[in-house]
């Protein structure tokens, strides 16, 4: 009858060790062993052993990606006939005007004349226009002063929203590009604006009637290039390096005597990712080794768990159901390490390490729930990267929380136990962190 009785808790113990292996991220196989957490002091220079990069994060690659869609420019396509039309009908505006003032035409004939060729001005302009003294003098300003404005182009109306959604642009000619910044871009609704901006003469009017002619004149010459734009967005998004750093195999990723910071944590946690990828291409049985030897460290901690309760418990808790139950609330704690500490990736200090202890002490008795105690917090040491600081703190605060509940008989026994529970977790906390000469503003 002995076999199976041995045969189910070995099995059980077999699948507790592998669910617990399991549970934890294979890469902290692959971590040094020598850290364990930012602020911790490095006993030993830590030399990468094999080629690696630093991946950049997600939220820091879309960050970039972000801005390198903003800063890419909007393509607009310069329309060189449209610019020509407007230069000879400026040409011949002028032209027309020195013609019919030198005719024998009254001052009203000449308007309505020039505005049959000219619809697009009023005729109170074209009087003004007219009326203006030696007019072939005012043509090299308008000139001028529509070469400047076409120097970067004029842009619809109808475009303003693409261009509001851009800081650059790019001005796409025959003979080539041209970066500019947005403000730089004319808009037909401003043209008047900067024309009159642009001359220079001591009667404002003039400069304002001017403005008007060059507004009159001006037509749109830029257009949007949609899908040169998107290909400028690929391009600004393709040269993002999505790598942090690379290390060289022999590089220093952290020295000595040096403080840990996050991103030496970052660094390791890229080297292990790395070796995970390399061990599995170079040999299954490099890829293993570790993997077992952390299920080996786990395993003999629950085997010597069993050798207790065989020894010293077997009457009471060495029955198939008292050792499943024993395991579960085993696991139970692992997992509840596991979320707090890697899922939600907060301090360790807020695993609720002592209800476990609780759940032993008051089910199974003050002994096993001592044993216990020791059992979870060794094998939650060894699962933090073999961090046994941990572990102490486990040990003395489970231990406290199995004497607190050694009798209970009223609801009120329980205050107390969270009552001694609150002062050790606040000495022991303090102490620990004193010695690793951690700020009190950080405790």
């Amino acid at each position: 009858m002995q076999p199976p009785k041995w045969g189910f808790k070995i099995s059980a113990l077999l699948m507790t060790t592998a669910v617990i292996t399991a549970i934890y991220p294979v890469r902290m196989t692959f971590f040094p062993i020598s850290v364990s957490k930012a602020g911790d002091i490095a006993p030993e220079d830590i030399i990468a052993p094999i080629d690696f990069p630093v991946e950049k994060s997600p939220e820091e690659l879309q960050a970039e990606i972000d801005e390198a869609v903003k800063k890419a420019p909007l393509v607009l396509d310069f329309n060189e006939f449209k610019y020509d039309s407007v230069i000879t009908m400026t040409d011949s505006l002028f032209s027309s005007a020195i013609e019919l003032k030198e005719g024998n035409s009254n001052l009203k004939n000449q308007i309505r004349r020039l505005r049959l060729f000219f619809p697009e001005f009023k005729s109170e302009t074209l009087k003004r226009f007219l009326l203006l003294d030696t007019l072939q003098n005012y043509k090299p300003s308008v000139m001028t002063a529509l070469q400047d404005i076409y120097y970067a182009g004029v842009l619809g109306n109808g475009a303003v929203r693409d261009i509001d959604n851009f800081e650059n642009v790019v001005i796409v000619r025959s003979n080539g590009r041209t970066s500019l910044k947005r403000d730089q871009i004319t808009r037909m609704d401003g043209v008047k604006l900067l024309a009159t901006h642009l001359f220079s003469f001591s009667d404002t009017t003039i400069n304002e009637l001017l403005g008007t002619i060059v507004a009159g004149l001006a037509k749109p010459t830029l257009t949007v290039n949609y899908a040169q734009t998107e290909r400028e967005k690929t391009l600004a998004i393709t040269s993002i390096p999505r790598e942090e750093i690379s290390f060289k195999a022999g590089d220093v990723i952290l020295r000595r005597n040096h403080k840990v910071e996050p991103v030496h944590l970052k660094w390791l946690d890229a080297l292990a990712q790395q070796r995970i990828k390399t061990e599995e291409k170079a040999s299954l049985w490099q890829f293993i080794v570790p993997v077992l030897s952390r299920a080996a460290f786990v395993g003999f901690i629950l085997v010597v768990f069993l050798v207790f309760l065989y020894y010293f418990k077997r009457r009471k808790s060495f029955s198939n159901i008292h050792f499943t139950a024993i395991l579960i609330l085993i696991l139970l704690q692992v997992i509840l390490n596991y979320i707090i500490g890697f899922g939600l990736n907060i301090s360790f200090y807020l695993v609720p390490f002592a209800i476990g202890s609780l759940m032993f002490a008051i089910l199974f008795g003050l002994e096993i729930g001592i044993v216990a105690t020791f059992v979870m917090a060794v094998i939650a040491g060894i699962l933090n990267n073999f961090d046994f600081s941990y572990t102490f703190v486990n040990i003395v605060i489970g231990s406290v929380a199995c004497f607190s509940v050694r009798v209970v008989r009223r609801r009120s026994d329980f205050y107390r136990s969270i009552l001694y529970l609150s002062i050790t977790y606040l000495a022991v906390i303090y102490l620990l962190e004193c010695l690793r000469f951690t700020e009190p503003s950080q405790i």
